[in-house]
């Protein structure tokens, strides 16, 4: 066999190799379902604000047809095969990382805003899981995108308006769904302490409130 034909057999071979990494193991026809797992921060700066009680809301503002899925599954040939779905509704998920979080900085969720010293609504604007194809490699980015209101007294007229990001970048040779799941999960840790970490949203927090006890 001669040189010329050694190097296309190798091109060929490291091409099968990208694809195979870009489009995942596992079947592309069958939708990829992920758990979310969220842990509190052990530090977060919001614990040294006196407790407070909280109406949290979470809304997704992603158009309808979009809401059940963070991602696409693309076959062999670059066609949307199959979905990337939360086990839970992304709204839910991420409203339990935010009650995760707040609790354990000692502030107590309600549920009307009859009940509530401050008043939370998160809006999700994105989140997306989307792999490029690099030389050897597939770089898979994760992304959450949002804005944050927050009411301090709860029946204020002027909230505080905040963005929230949160982001990741996984390099592997082949995604699966381990890969997808763990850079979302460091996506939605990002995302969440962008908020908490913020310091118009621990001001709007911890600032004087006559809301309820």
């Amino acid at each position: 066999m001669d040189r010329r034909k050694l190097n296309l057999r190798a091109i060929f071979g490291g091409l099968t190799v990208a694809l195979l990494g870009l489009f995942g193991g596992g079947c592309a026809l069958v939708d990829n379902e992920l758990d979310l797992q969220y842990a509190p921060s052990a530090d977060s700066p919001i614990q040294e604000i006196p407790s407070r009680s909280v109406y949290l809301e979470v809304m997704d503002l992603r158009p309808d047809f979009e809401q059940h899925r963070v991602g696409k599954i693309y076959n062999g040939y670059g066609a949307h095969t199959a979905d990337i779905k939360l086990r839970e509704p992304a709204v839910d998920e991420i409203r339990q990382a935010m009650v995760a979080e707040l609790e354990a900085a000692g502030h107590r969720i309600v549920d009307s805003v009859d009940q509530a010293q401050v008043k939370v609504f998160l809006k999700v604007e994105e989140i997306d899981l989307r792999p490029k194809l690099g030389t050897w490699d597939v770089e898979l980015s994760a992304e959450i995108e949002g804005d944050v209101s927050i009411y301090n007294p709860p029946n204020s007229r002027q909230p505080v308006s905040i963005s929230a990001s949160g982001s990741d970048v996984a390099r592997e040779a082949m995604i699966v769904e381990s890969t997808r799941e763990e850079a979302l999960n460091r996506a939605l840790v990002e995302f969440i302490q962008s908020i908490v970490r913020n310091p118009q949203f621990i001001n709007a927090l911890g600032g004087p409130t006559a809301g309820n006890g």
